[in-house]
C-alpha cells in the first residue's frame, strides 16, 4: 500500500493478540521499515475487546523504539485523560473513540483543557436535543443524495444507533430509545425530539406530571 500510494499510509492496531502473540512495539517498528507515516496504537488486546482497562504503557514503549509519530488511544474520556495520556507516553497525539458517540463536545472539552488548562461547561440537554436533529438531517440528506432534508426524508440503518447516544441521562430516555430504533423518516426524529424538549424542560421546571411520572426519570 505505501508503494502504491501517493499519499502518506498510517495504520491502527491495538498492544497485541492476546498479551502474549505480536505486540505494539513489533508492529511499529516493522510500520516504519516499509515507511509508514505513522501508527495509532489503542491500548487493549484484540482478544480483550472493548472489556477491562487500556494499557497504556506499550504506547509508550512504541513510542521509544521508533522514529514515526505514534498516536495513543484507549479509555480517553475527558481533559485530564488526554493530558496524562500525553505525559505516560510521550505519544504524538491522542485519538478519541467511542466517548464522542453521542458526545461530539469531548473535543471541545480536551481541546479547551489542554490549550486553556480549563474546560467550557458541558451542553445543556436542550443541546444535545439539538445537535441530535442536527446530526439526523445530515444523515438524512447524505443517505438521500439531496441538498436539502425534509421531514419525509428516508434515514439510513445506522442513524438509529447513532442517535440513540445523544439520550444518555435525559428525562425519558430508556422510552426515547426503544422509540428511535422505530424511527425511518426525518420527520420521525423531529417528533420524538420534540417530544423530548417538552420532556426535559418540564422536568427542569419541576413539574410534579414529569417528577413523578417514571417514564420522565429514566436514565
Amino acid at each position: 500500500v505505501v508503494n502504491a500510494s501517493s499519499v502518506p499510509v498510517t495504520i491502527k492496531t491495538r498492544v497485541g493478540w492476546d498479551g502474549c502473540i505480536g505486540s505494539a512495539v513489533e508492529m511499529a517498528k516493522v510500520a516504519e521499515s516499509v515507511g509508514v507515516a505513522a501508527i495509532a496504537i489503542h491500548g487493549r488486546t484484540a482478544v480483550q475487546g472493548f472489556t477491562g482497562r487500556a494499557d497504556w504503557r506499550p504506547i509508550a514503549e512504541a513510542k521509544a523504539a521508533v522514529g514515526i509519530p505514534v498516536i495513543g488511544n484507549g479509555d480517553v474520556c475527558s481533559g485530564p485523560d488526554a493530558e496524562r495520556m500525553f505525559r505516560e507516553t510521550g505519544c504524538d497525539a491522542v485519538m478519541i473513540g467511542r466517548v464522542a458517540l453521542g458526545n461530539p463536545w469531548i473535543f471541545r472539552e480536551v481541546s479547551g483543557y489542554l490549550l486553556d488548562g480549563a474546560a467550557p461547561p458541558p451542553p445543556t440537554l436542550e443541546d444535545r436535543l439539538d445537535v441530535c436533529l442536527e446530526h439526523a438531517t445530515l444523515l438524512a440528506r447524505q443517505w438521500n443524495r439531496v441538498p436539502e432534508a425534509t421531514a419525509s426524508s428516508r434515514l439510513p440503518p445506522v442513524c438509529r444507533t447513532q442517535l440513540s447516544h445523544y439520550l444518555h441521562g435525559l428525562p425519558n430516555a430508556a422510552t426515547a430509545r426503544r422509540q428511535i430504533n422505530q424511527t425511518e423518516t426525518l420527520g420521525d426524529v423531529e417528533r420524538l425530539v420534540d417530544d423530548l424538549r417538552e420532556a426535559v424542560r418540564a422536568w427542569s421546571a419541576g413539574d410534579p406530571r414529569f417528577q413523578n411520572d417514571a417514564r420522565f426519570v429514566e436514565a
